[in-house]
């Protein structure tokens, strides 16, 4: 008894705490899709507390198979009764939501930049269309937890509205919220099926063809690209038993060209694939300012959109339709993307951005 004694809670313990220290550091958890405390980021002084801070945030890190026993931990929570881990809420059948309720949204901020697109509108004369998307939870309420608090997307929506009667908002909660397929089960983005849904709501808006309420459809070319993707809130979760997603897209013909930030990349960036951030397969990820060029479109027209990254998966739609497209993201540019968009001349504007953005 007396060596069961050394060896569970002495021997074991100090050789644990060990390995931490002499085992090489990761700097990175895949899992998580962060970077890790390393030995060489403990700094601060001790008599502020900084270097005990960073010393427990290292110890934390470095914890041997600390990704396994995370797992192991929510697999037992949710076993248990929890529906709430890092964030992200566990839905029916597993599937994964991000957590956003009212309180998290900075409403005056929205309704400013809504204000501020109603005045270029006016001001530019040029067709200004919206389409902000609902979170997976606004739309797929009903697979949420029993209770979940989330925002209230009809509210915020009727505000927008509301702040910009000189654009074309185009609602895109019904028709994204007739199937779960079109939001990914462990990522806030939609797939193929969302970003046909909305397509077809924006052909409906310029007065072609039905809503997908009205059962168009269109015949198009669909990729594969991978079938092994778990996305942001699987770091969050850390469910071992999700099932991964497939990231399908639009078959792009034509001779495109495509520039970010003055550098040419790839419509689709297939190394992406390779890594943890999957979604980045779209153009290689966000960036400031993209310019997409296409001179076999079907007109000569310009496009320009205000957009985050769900305009990334939506835009292989729309490159048959304009032969320029040009796609702002004020997170990763110098300047402003409202005032910068007049100069590019553009036939029409799209802010496409998830709804509290």
């Amino acid at each position: 008894m007396k060596k069961v004694f050394l060896s569970l809670f002495i021997i074991a313990p100090l050789l644990l705490a060990a390995s931490i220290f002499l085992l090489p550091d990761a700097s990175f958890s895949p899992d998580e899709n962060r970077m890790l405390k390393t030995a060489a980021d403990i700094r601060g002084d001790v008599l502020s507390g900084d270097f005990q801070t960073d010393l427990e945030k290292y110890l934390s890190d470095q914890f041997p198979m600390r990704a396994a026993l995370k797992s192991a931990e929510n697999t037992v929570r949710t076993v248990l009764g929890a529906n709430e881990l890092g964030g992200a809420y566990v839905g029916n059948g597993g599937r994964l939501f991000q957590k956003i309720t009212d309180e998290e949204i900075d409403k005056a901020a929205i309704i400013r930049f809504a204000e501020r697109v109603e005045s270029f509108a006016k001001e530019s004369g040029v067709p200004v269309y919206a389409m902000p998307v609902p979170s997976a939870g606004a739309a797929l309420d009903g697979e949420l937890p029993y209770g979940a608090p989330f925002y209230d997307f009809d509210g915020l929506l009727h505000e927008l509205s509301a702040a910009m009667p000189s654009v074309k908002t185009i609602n895109l909660k019904k028709s994204l919220g007739a199937s779960a397929d079109n939001y990914y089960l462990t990522d806030h983005h939609w797939t193929f099926d969302g970003v046909l849904a909305a397509y077809l709501e924006w052909k409906s808006a310029h007065g072609e063809g039905q809503n997908t309420s009205g059962g168009e459809t269109i015949t198009v070319e669909v990729l594969t690209l991978c079938e092994n993707f778990h996305g942001t809130l699987y770091s969050k979760a850390l469910l071992p038993q999700t099932p991964f997603d497939a990231i399908k897209t639009l078959a792009v013909k034509g001779n495109i060209k495509v520039t970010a930030d003055g550098a040419e990349v790839s419509f689709y960036d297939l190394s992406a694939l390779e890594g943890k951030d999957k979604y980045n397969v779209f153009q290689g990820g966000n960036h400031g300012i993209v310019i997409i060029e296409n001179p076999d479109a079907a007109n000569k027209r310009t496009l320009v959109i205000i957009k985050d990254s769900f305009a990334n998966s939506f835009v292989p739609m729309l490159v048959g339709d304009f032969s320029k497209i040009v796609m702002l993201d004020d997170r990763y540019m110098l300047g402003d993307a409202l005032t910068l968009t007049a100069s590019y001349a553009p036939d029409e504007v799209l802010v496409l951005k998830e709804i509290i953005n």
